[in-house]
């Protein structure tokens, strides 16, 4: 959901696309988060899992206020919050407590050239 954003690409020049954008970005991050919460989990990985679920929680807030931003800095200085709030090593305690993998994938160094139908080395 982050990968894209609207047109414009500045928010100065078009801050209502941005909001409502930032509307379903953080709609998208609620549901992040009550998906996890919202079941059962071994004893042993409650807690990470439940960490894991705090970080969605508190960028799905600041991109909550991103959506509601009278003007473009207000609108910018919630949104970059929003993505730097997300951890993406915080997965590695959950997946390792529910008895997952924890390497994560390598990827080729050449971006746009998926070489061996999926664009990561196995």
């Amino acid at each position: 959901m982050l990968d894209g954003t609207p047109e414009p690409d500045f928010p100065e020049d078009g801050l209502p696309g941005h909001r409502e954008w930032a509307a379903k970005v953080a709609d998208a991050l609620a549901e992040e988060v009550r998906m996890p919460r919202g079941h059962e989990w071994p004893a042993g990985a409650e807690r990470p899992v439940g960490d894991l679920a705090a970080d969605p929680e508190e960028a799905e807030g600041e991109w909550a206020k991103a959506a509601g931003a009278a003007d473009a800095d207000t609108y910018l200085g919630h949104a970059g919050a929003g993505r730097h709030v997300t951890d993406p090593y915080v997965s590695v305690t959950a997946r390792h407590a529910l008895g997952l993998a924890t390497t994560p994938p390598e990827y080729d160094e050449e971006a746009g050239r998926d070489t061996d139908g999926g664009g990561m080395k196995v």
